[in-house]
Parts: structure tokens; sequence; C-alpha cells
């Protein structure tokens, strides 16, 4: 290696070590230490993070028990509630009836929920 090169490498390396305040100071906090984990996510299994985000994933549990197929006045009983097309339950537009099925859509998250006697 040239000696040019060595001595811009050294004197990049100090000007980043004062940049980054690391001369003898103590760093605020352990950059290799793991993140706390809440007890509720240790007995699922699953991070603080993984289980906010599986929260946010988790569909609503929804019953359909009747459904009336009629072009845009379609409509279906879902956990008990007559809706018709457009019509919202716990966040998802009902968005199109079928003789066995509807599908809830709650923005890019679709759900169909089949038809139960």
């Amino acid at each position: 290696m040239n000696p040019r090169r060595i001595q811009l490498s050294i004197s990049t390396l100090a000007l980043l070590l004062m940049c980054s305040g690391a001369h003898g100071e103590e760093l605020l906090h352990n950059p290799f230490k793991r993140p706390q984990i809440s007890p509720a996510a240790k007995v699922a299994g699953v991070t603080h993070k993984s289980a906010s985000v599986a929260k946010k994933r988790r569909a609503p549990s929804f019953r359909l028990t009747t459904t009336m197929v009629a072009g845009m006045d379609s409509m279906a009983n879902i956990n008990g509630k007559l809706l018709a097309i457009g019509d919202s339950l716990s966040g998802y537009r009902l968005t199109e009836v079928e003789e066995h099925a509807v599908l809830m859509v709650r923005r890019n998250h679709k759900v169909i929920v089949k038809l139960q006697p």
C-alpha cells in the first residue's frame, strides 16, 4: 500500500472518531444489547415489534349467515348485522356478495368470508 493512501486512511479515521464523540467518552447505550421483550410477547413466542404488527394485521372474526344476491342491491348478514354493498363493519367494507361468500376489504387487505350454516 502506498504511504499517501495510509495517511489518508488514518486522517479519515481520526476525523470520524472526533465527529462521533467517541474520544474517551462512554456510549450512552449499548448498540449490541437486545431490546426488552414484554411478558405477553414472550408467551406468544414473538418479539415486541412483531407482536404489534401481528395485532394490526389480524382480521376481526366475521360470521356470514345469510346472503341476498341482487347486483348492487346485494346484502349480507355478517355477525348479526345486515350490510349492503359499501357498508362497513369493524373497519372492513363489504365490496362483493356472492351466493356462498362475501368479500370484505380494508385498504389493501381482503378477507373472504364463507357462508356458515
